[in-house]
């Protein structure tokens, strides 16, 4: 990770853990939901990130392709969030 690309993490830390744990209290009790992390796109941008156990989990149908002016992409990781 670049100096840059630390700083723009760093500046709108707040804004982008509010903005996860809002997505993540929106999605938690959707079957396939496993947890949500921030990760900076390709633009150098940070994004939302949804994880989910498979690529037939019927979150996917929830997940929204932008949520409070940031980017969501989705990951599929195969780990169940509770055990």
């Amino acid at each position: 990770m670049t100096l840059e690309e630390e700083k723009v993490i760093q500046s709108s830390s707040s804004e982008l853990q509010k903005a996860k744990r809002g997505l993540s209290k929106f999605l938690r009790e959707e079957q396939g939901f496993v947890g949500v992390g921030v990760s900076l796109g390709s633009a150098g941008r940070p994004e939302i990130v949804v994880f989910v156990a498979e690529t037939t989990s019927p979150v996917l149908a929830k997940v929204p392709q932008e949520w409070q002016g940031l980017a969501v992409r989705t990951e599929i990781s195969g780990f169940p969030r509770r055990l």
